[in-house]
């Protein structure tokens, strides 16, 4: 993970690379509330910016939804309950932005 020791996040071309998804279902994701991107904006463009925690959820649903067959809406589920439960516990790596 190279890139996110010179940079806090990435944008959103380079975070579906780095997931193995079309951008189109990042913005979908988005919507689903899998991951919060930061969003910029310079003049009158928007920028999405993704950090590793956003990669990590993202990369989690994503085998969740390909590799084991749950609906998106299911995995979403499962991400907030393995998030809660682990929370509790204080093991959840994927903290971030609320």
């Amino acid at each position: 993970m190279e890139l996110f020791e010179k940079e806090k996040e990435i944008g959103i071309i380079e975070a579906a690379r780095k997931i193995g998804v079309e951008v189109h279902r990042l913005y979908s994701w988005e919507q689903h509330g899998v991951v919060r991107p930061l969003k910029k904006t310079f003049g009158l463009r928007l920028f999405r910016r993704y950090s590793k925690d956003d990669i990590d959820r993202a990369r989690y649903v994503k085998s969740l939804v390909d590799e084991e067959g749950y609906t998106l809406k299911t995995a979403v589920w499962k991400l907030k309950k393995a998030r809660h439960d682990k929370v509790e516990q204080g093991k959840w790596p994927l903290t971030g932005r609320a």
